[in-house]
């Protein structure tokens, strides 16, 4: 968690340089973080892969 938490900050200070302002939560998984936390992007992260993943709509092949 930790290594994941390291590579959004990065990212996330390469982009905020780059536009000249801070990114801090302006990313779609923002919504789920949690500041208050040890981790709060890479836990953020985790939340909206989880929410995804149980709202996707799966086609079943009928017969």
């Amino acid at each position: 968690m930790d290594d994941k938490q390291k590579k959004i900050d990065f990212d996330k200070w390469l982009e905020s340089e780059r536009k000249h302002q801070d990114m801090c939560g302006t990313y779609d998984f923002c919504k789920y973080c949690d500041k208050k936390l040890e981790n709060p992007c890479a836990k953020a992260v985790e939340a909206i892969s989880k929410a995804l993943n149980e709202t996707a709509y799966v086609s079943k092949k009928r017969p």
